[in-house]
């Protein structure tokens, strides 16, 4: 009687056994030189890293692991680049992914939570596909009403260069494409107004501006970092540097963010630096809104440093060379990307 209840305890625990355990078997296409995937819980109690070799030839792999309990896990070739499976005991699933982007070209099997995630997924997946074309439309737009609004100002400034009139079209006008329009009236102004305060302000703007032109040296800037270290622009001497004026609430400038991190990454080994200065005035919304920021981010919180710059819109960039000139003025996309580049051939 005794063996028979032995026996039936170590079947029992055998079908335990069983249902608890998960096979994972693939296929890691174009894999080249790696030869190891990692495999890893969501829970604390299942965060330890688990090694699973791949075979450099074919790029199979096969594994088996103890599931307690249904959850979340992530098998990758890095932080960045792996899939999401919603394991269950006793799921015996297969996988084929390409190396290069596991989670875009994976086709997964033998899982049915695993499949229910990723059809819900896939929904919320298109959902940011509109969400982000609405928002380029937005965009689109609100860049075509500004041109609009701009030609107007430009044009009215050009027909009433003696009026006071003009003085509320100036903020309206882009200050490196049509300078020598704000040039002009400030000449006229000035020789019909001088002891106009708003028209002297003006006047004194303007001589400002000249002091920020192309090939004349960046003014040197003193602020904090995200850890209160004091950085300077000067600091930054012999590398070519992008000053870039954003704050975490201006759309526009986190719109930019994926192309500064491309330059970025193109060019920080050669000698490129970003300069961000936030004109928050929130300092914790800073901090937690930068993390994208890879580059050097100080905070221009009591607004000296845009003053100083002349900053009327955000985003505003200027480009230095390695003396530390201006060589160019509120380039973005395309334009900046060609520019720093053509300063490293």
């Amino acid at each position: 009687m005794k063996t028979k209840i032995i026996t039936i305890l170590c079947i029992l625990q055998s079908i335990i056994a069983m249902s608890q355990s998960v096979s994972i078997k693939g296929v890691i296409q174009k894999s080249k030189s790696i030869d190891t995937l990692t495999f890893k819980g969501f829970a604390a109690s299942e965060n330890q890293d688990k090694k699973i070799l791949i075979n450099q030839k074919t790029g199979e792999f096969s594994f088996k692991t103890q599931v307690q309990t249904a959850g979340y896990y992530r098998l990758g070739l890095g932080e960045q680049n792996f899939v999401m499976l919603l394991l269950y005991p006793g799921d015996n699933v297969q996988i084929t992914a390409d190396a290069d982007n596991m989670y875009g070209t994976a086709k997964i099997t033998g899982s049915a939570q695993t499949t229910l995630f990723y059809e819900a997924n896939n929904v919320f997946v298109d959902f940011k596909k509109q969400r982000d074309s609405l928002q380029q439309t937005f965009n689109n737009q609100q860049q075509l009403q500004t041109l609009k609004e701009e030609n107007f100002a430009v044009n009215f400034i050009k027909k009433n260069p003696k009026s006071l009139a003009s003085l509320m079209m100036i903020d309206k006008v882009n200050k490196d494409t049509h300078g020598d329009v704000l040039t002009m009236l400030d000449s006229c102004l000035y020789l019909e107004f001088p002891n106009n305060k708003m028209v002297q302000d003006f006047h004194g703007e303007i001589n400002r501006q000249k002091f920020l032109s192309e090939g004349s040296l960046a003014p040197d800037i003193e602020l904090k970092d995200k850890t209160g270290k004091t950085v300077t622009l000067s600091s930054l001497r012999g590398k070519v540097v992008l000053i870039d004026f954003w704050a975490t609430w201006c759309g526009p400038c986190k719109a930019e963010i994926p192309n500064l991190q491309r330059i970025y990454e193109a060019y920080k080994d050669k000698g490129f630096e970003i300069y961000s200065i936030s004109l928050d005035r929130d300092k914790d919304k800073w901090l937690n809104g930068q993390s994208e920021l890879k580059w050097t981010s100080v905070l221009d919180e009591k607004g000296v440093v845009s003053n100083q710059y002349g900053i009327a819109s955000i985003p505003s960039m200027f480009l230095l060379d390695k003396t530390g000139k201006i060589v160019a003025k509120n380039l973005r996309g395309a334009q900046l990307y060609l520019k720093v580049s053509d300063m490293f051939q």
